[in-house]
């Protein structure tokens, strides 16, 4: 990996784009611009970056290559699926911020493990509920159905068997690729639900 990126300051500076991330794509969600020409390039260099990542070995801290070509994966799928229903610009402000939220929704069951063997929340546990803040934007901006909230219980549950699949068996092949299954499950999930919601500017009463 680069020298570079193992610098603090570099590490910081990057963990707090990532962080504020949703800042950004709620502004510009709100921006009146006609960004579909932009499309097709979009999802054609950020694909071209996945070799690139794994090339240069691109990572820090938590963030190891792997995530962020996952990340590259999930923000192309999220935002696949939102043009089928909204311009590119709105699409790509979903996609990331789902995705966002994604990364807390997935490990829902792991944070609820965690609090139930510590019986309180210590900082290092509140610290990612910042990632929870699209789900509150998207409530404000969205009326969600009750089809669709019933749905976001099968991501947790499906958490949960994947969970229990890895405590039991640690070792097997299918266990390295269900940490990557998690997350892509989940993210349909989100998305399945925010493309059943009406979007409240939408809505008469």
């Amino acid at each position: 990996m680069l020298a570079l990126y193992d610098s603090p300051l570099w590490m910081h500076g990057l963990q707090f784009i990532i962080l504020a991330q949703p800042i950004f794509w709620t502004r510009l969600y709100k921006l009146e611009l006609n960004l579909d020409g932009y499309a097709t390039w979009f999802h054609a260099l950020s694909i071209m970056v996945i070799p690139v990542i794994d090339f240069l070995g691109f990572g820090f801290a938590y963030y190891k290559p792997h995530l962020f070509i996952q990340y590259v994966v999930l923000v192309n799928v999220a935002v696949y699926l939102y043009r089928r229903r909204y311009n590119f610009k709105d699409a790509l402000c979903l996609g990331f911020l789902t995705v966002f939220l994604n990364s807390y929704y997935w490990e829902i069951i792991l944070h609820l493990a965690e609090y139930l063997t510590v019986g309180y929340y210590h900082p290092a546990q509140l610290v990612p509920l910042w990632r929870l803040v699209p789900a509150y934007w998207l409530h404000r901006h969205y009326r969600f159905t009750l089809k669709g909230n019933t749905l976001i219980l099968i991501g947790p549950l499906f958490s949960l068997a994947v969970y229990l699949y890895r405590t039991n068996y640690k070792f097997t092949v299918l266990s390295l690729y269900l940490m990557p299954l998690n997350r892509l499950v989940c993210l349909l999930v989100l998305v399945a639900s925010v493309l059943m919601a009406v979007p409240r500017s939408q809505v008469t009463s």
